[in-house]
């Protein structure tokens, strides 16, 4: 692969686990807001998305790809997940 294609890859990874750590935090700001319990597994998640995100280029391909499999699914962008209900 290019090393122009790969940064691109990386850049478009990065902004997709981005994208998913400020749902996550939106998501758990808004159920605060109803009254559920339990933010805190959320915002957990949206730290290691950003912990990842951060050293991208540095981690693992199996890792990179799992966090973006996983943004994916919260995104409900997968279309190999489920029927696409989110994480609501």
């Amino acid at each position: 692969m290019r090393e122009r294609d790969l940064f691109a890859r990386l850049r478009a990874d990065r902004e997709l686990i981005d994208q998913a750590a400020a749902r996550l935090r939106h998501l758990a700001v808004q159920d605060e807001y109803r009254g559920q319990r339990y933010p805190e597994h959320a915002y957990g998640l949206a730290s290691i998305l950003d912990t990842i995100s951060l050293g991208l280029t540095d981690i693992p391909d199996s890792i990179r790809t799992a966090a973006v499999r996983t943004a994916r699914v919260l995104l409900d962008t997968d279309p190999h997940h489920g029927d696409g209900d989110g994480v609501e």
